[in-house]
C-alpha cells in the first residue's frame, strides 16, 4: 500500500533529518500495527525503516499519512477552515 506523508511536524530528537519523513511524498507501508499505548494504528515504511538507534520509535504514526488514492481530496480541503458554533449553557 502507498501512502503520502501530510503531516511531517513535530520530529522527535531520536530520528535523524536523514530518516525524517516529508509532507507530500510517497512512501510504501510494509507493516502495520495497532500499538499498545493510545491503540493507534502505526505503519512501518520501506523508504524510513526505523531501528533500534529511534528507541522509543519503531513505526510511524498512521495519522501522518493518508492513503495514495486519497490525497488529492485530502489536499483539496486542507486549508478549508471551519467555523464550529458553540453553545454552550
Amino acid at each position: 500500500m502507498h501512502v503520502i506523508c501530510i503531516n511531517d511536524v513535530g520530529k522527535p530528537a531520536q530520528i535523524s533529518t536523514e530518516k525524517w519523513i516529508k509532507k507530500g511524498d510517497k512512501y510504501t507501508v510494509i507493516k502495520a500495527v495497532k500499538l499498545k499505548i493510545g491503540n493507534k494504528l502505526a505503519f512501518s515504511l520501506a523508504e524510513k525503516p526505523l531501528s533500534e538507534d529511534n528507541f522509543p520509535y519503531e513505526y510511524w504514526d498512521a495519522e501522518r499519512f493518508v492513503p495514495e488514492e486519497h490525497y488529492e481530496e485530502q489536499v483539496k480541503y486542507e486549508n478549508v477552515n471551519y467555523e464550529i458554533p458553540l453553545d454552550i449553557e
